[in-house]
């Protein structure tokens, strides 16, 4: 399950590498930069071999993008820090395909390469995110749609 919980956090947080600007002008990153935590989304991994692999729940997974300039965020994930880009253009963040990281699975398949197909980031004002995400691992690939919203300051003491 941490594989798959992994997988996620990279194809979400997990699949993109691209820097430019866009024709819109001005700060667009800005809108999707801090911590962001699931409220609801799914990942479906298909894998080959004769695998089972269920379905994995996105809830309350918390992932945080930064900023890299104005038309580009970042989402870094696994523990070799692997950092995925996405450009973005108006409302909507797109990873470029074919972004790969190194991650352990955490499962019997160990350290595998993930392989972000597709992964959109929409942003629909300043309570939602939703996202719709395509990646490969081995001989799996996975899809699923998530909806993000702040996630909630850590209460700490000024």
């Amino acid at each position: 399950m941490r594989g798959l919980k992994l997988l996620a956090a990279l194809t979400l947080v997990s699949f993109v590498g691209a820097c430019g600007g866009n024709s819109l002008g001005g700060d667009q990153a800005a809108k999707f930069a801090g911590a962001w935590k699931f409220s609801g989304g799914t990942l479906t991994p298909t894998c080959g071999q004769g695998l089972n692999v269920p379905a994995f729940a996105l809830t309350n997974l918390t992932v945080t993008f930064s900023k890299v300039d104005d038309s580009t965020i970042q989402v870094v994930t696994g523990n070799a820090g692997c950092a995925l880009k996405f450009t973005v253009s108006g409302n909507v963040a797109t990873a470029t395909a074919g972004q790969t990281c190194t991650l352990d699975t955490g499962t019997a398949l160990g350290v595998q390469t993930v392989s972000v197909t597709s992964w959109t980031l929409t942003y629909a004002g300043t309570e939602t995110i939703t996202t719709n995400i395509s990646a490969a691992i081995a001989f799996c690939t996975a899809t699923g749609m998530g909806v993000l919203t702040p996630a909630p300051s850590d209460g700490g003491a000024d």
